[in-house]
């Protein structure tokens, strides 16, 4: 997959084929681009969620956040990460 496309390291959407050729299950996720989508999705998932930017080269504290229980605490975090992102 990977090193076929010239990279060292899989996407995330071929490690979860990967994985799902093994049997081996991941919880699921929704790829988002704005604040409102994230609440969107994390309706959909149901309460509490993470949130993850897809930022190569970032440490998973400096990219992620666990445990947020409400439409308001998604909106906050994710606007937060993007602006983050962006400075």
């Amino acid at each position: 997959m990977a090193l076929g496309k010239g990279r060292l390291a899989l996407i995330e959407s071929e490690t979860r084929i990967l994985l799902s050729a093994y049997g081996i299950t991941l919880a699921p996720c929704h790829t988002v681009t704005s604040a409102e989508e994230a609440v969107e999705a994390a309706e959909a998932l149901g309460f509490p969620v993470g949130a993850r930017l897809g930022v190569l080269g970032a440490t998973m504290a400096q990219r992620a956040s666990l445990g947020l229980w409400s439409k308001d605490v998604v909106r906050t975090t994710v606007s937060a990460m993007r602006l983050l992102q962006n400075s």
